[in-house]
């Protein structure tokens, strides 16, 4: 490839489609639609004095309005210019605006001069969401100072086109900047682009607006860069981009076999690090062909470690084989049928439980194993995993068949794990009867035995534990958290265990060996303003990557006289313990690992180095 060349061949304008995909898809990232307002003396909205103040009210009016404000509103959307009623608060800028018995909204005076009989009158502070008055379009309320001198959001998008023979990935630099008057201007210019040259390697090439496109020897991913925008992060600063998802034909042109087209059609934003992870693994084209992007896409995102290496690693994938089935370890109609199935395939949760299910032993194939999973969920698959470490001959459809029997849902398979493991912790054995493995009635063997271990715990000193416990807290006390709502904590001993055991009437009370041990961290869900009281349960597995075994609460979601009867968890508590994972376990698990991370990337970058 004549690297001069295609400097003079890579364009130098932005397209138009990308554009226009960004700005439908990713507005909210590029600022938002606004309303920008100011505050201007009454005397400059005179159509508004003449709709609200009446022939009879105007010489009282002409006297007081020396003083009296209005607000002058421009929407960003249909562009058009309104005034209404200012809201004098030194507290806060806000404008007024009537609500119709329609849904609409229109411009008001203000609370005095307002009749009720005409709609809801309404205050609309800065950055809070409104209808436009013209439009009926959602916009968000700026004050003009907040725009002085115009502020610019930009994006980061990628896409992937063909300059000549030479498949070509592209990143543009999208922004939009709106100015005190309500404004709106949208660009796209080169920033950078990823030339697939004969030898399928990478070149890359940089623009510079007044000196175009230049070669450049380092290799790194654009993606990881940052790049100005005016609700990035630190400094204003964003990181990482997303993708424009249209690819032309490329039969005949570089990227016709590494399978760019596929991934990045169903929707991959990390084009240039696929290619990186395809060249190490040619064979990564076959699973992206076959539909199965969603388990790239997660690969790419965590394997990578965030540009600390240049690919991604696909450790749980099959490389000794080039078809697509047996690499992620499946019979060939179950891939197939899961093909159809999901358009995009399994998510990583999905894959990683069935490649520890058959790595058990499991008798069932992928196609029913999705099933049961959608049954279990990933709580159910890893305790039937663990019940299988004690009993070979325990599967999904043995444990489905009993927990039906006995009137149970099969997230209610805790329960069988809970009786094993309190069995052999009482009776000092690891050989069980079958009839204690399968009791004829599980929910009471399982209060029967709860309270037998607790019974048994009560004989030890208690001050065993307490210096235990402490080093749990000192640990993972940052994991404390609240939303404002409810809250997580720890037990700050074995009798708070105790006493959640007894008040939500479950098993909790006899984990205080494992909650010591780190085999299973006890987590309190309370309410915020009460976090005395007992509420939720979680038990999170802290050896390694964190995951969650179990998320109760009174009775392990049964009541009655006879717990025949099943509940469910709230989804507020639902979300709120998802949330807590996402923004808060798991980024302190990151943050713990970094230093293995960082040893494991040395490593990997020596033996890339030497092969």
């Amino acid at each position: 490839m004549d690297v001069k060349l295609m400097c003079r061949e890579l364009p130098t304008k932005g397209p138009d489609n990308v554009l226009r995909y960004t700005l439908k898809k990713h507005l909210d990232l590029l600022g938002g639609d606004r309303t920008v307002f100011k505050r201007v003396p009454i005397t400059m909205a005179p159509d508004l004095v003449a709709e609200i103040i009446t022939p009879q009210m105007r010489e009282e009016h002409e006297t007081a309005k020396r003083g009296r404000w209005a607000a002058e509103c421009n929407c960003s959307v249909c562009g058009e210019q309104y005034y209404t009623g200012w809201i004098s608060d030194p507290r806060m800028k806000a404008i007024c605006l009537m609500e119709g018995e329609d849904g609409l909204t229109y411009p008001c005076m203000g609370d005095d001069d307002f009749d009720p009989a005409y709609g809801t009158y309404i205050e609309v502070a800065q950055g809070d969401g409104f209808l436009c008055p013209y439009c009926s379009s959602v916009t968000h309320l700026s004050h003009a100072s907040s725009l002085r001198g115009g502020r610019t959001w930009q994006l980061l998008m990628s896409s992937v086109d063909n300059v000549g023979i030479y498949t070509t990935i592209f990143y543009w630099l999208v922004g939009r900047t709106v100015d005190e008057d309500g404004c709106v201007f949208s660009r796209i210019r080169p920033w950078q682009a990823y030339v697939i040259d004969e030898a399928s390697r990478l070149q890359r090439f940089i623009y510079k607006a007044g000196d175009g496109w230049r070669w450049s020897r380092c290799r790194n991913d654009a993606f990881y860069s940052m790049y100005p925008s005016m609700d990035g992060g630190m400094y204003n600063y964003r990181m990482n981009g997303w993708a424009f998802d249209q690819v032309p034909d490329l039969t005949g042109c570089t990227g016709e076999n590494t399978g760019i087209q596929s991934y990045t059609m169903a929707g991959g934003s990390r084009p240039v690090l696929y290619i990186k992870s395809w060249q190490r693994h040619r064979a990564l084209e076959n699973i992206v062909v076959s539909g199965w992007t969603s388990l790239i896409e997660h690969g790419l995102e965590t394997e990578s470690e965030k540009g600390e290496i240049p690919y991604a690693v696909f450790s749980n994938i099959n490389w000794e084989s080039a078809k697509p089935h047996e690499m992620l370890s499946m019979d060939k109609p179950s891939f197939n049928a899961l093909r159809k199935k999901y358009p995009r395939g399994w998510h990583a949760t999905e894959y990683e439980a069935w490649l520890n299910y058959s790595h058990s032993g499991g008798s069932c194939n992928a196609m029913e194993f999705d099933s049961f999973f959608n049954s279990f969920n990933l709580e159910g698959v890893n305790i039937l995993i663990g019940l299988r470490s004690m009993d070979k001959t325990v599967d999904f459809p043995k444990v489905e068949r009993y927990l039906t029997k006995q009137g149970l849902h099969c997230s209610d398979a805790h329960m069988i794990s809970d009786i094993w493991r309190m069995t052999r912790q009482l009776f000092g054995r690891k050989q069980m009867t079958a009839e204690e493995m399968w009791p004829r009635n599980l929910f009471d063997v399982h209060e029967r035995l709860s309270r037998l271990v607790r019974l048994e715990q009560n004989k030890d000193d208690w001050s065993k534990f307490l210096a235990g416990f402490q080093m749990v807290r000192d640990k993972y006390h940052a994991l404390e958290w609240t939303d404002g709502e409810l809250c997580i904590v720890l037990p700050h001993d074995n009798g708070d265990l105790i006493r959640e055991g007894d008040i939500l009437r479950h098993c909790v009370h006899g984990y205080g060996s494992q909650h010591v041990s780190g085999e299973q961290t006890i987590f309190f869900v309370r309410k915020y303003r009460r976090p005395e009281r007992s509420y939720y349960t979680l038990s999170i597995d802290m050896r390694g990557k964190p995951k969650r075994n179990q998320l109760h609460g009174y009775g392990n979601e049964h009541h009655g006289p006879y717990k025949q009867y099943r509940h469910s968890i709230p989804k507020k508590v639902q979300d709120f313990c998802a949330k807590w994972d996402r923004e808060v376990l798991m980024p302190w698990y990151r943050e713990q690992t970094k230093p293995e991370a960082r040893r494991k990337s040395e490593v990997r970058n020596m033996e890339a180095k030497t092969a």
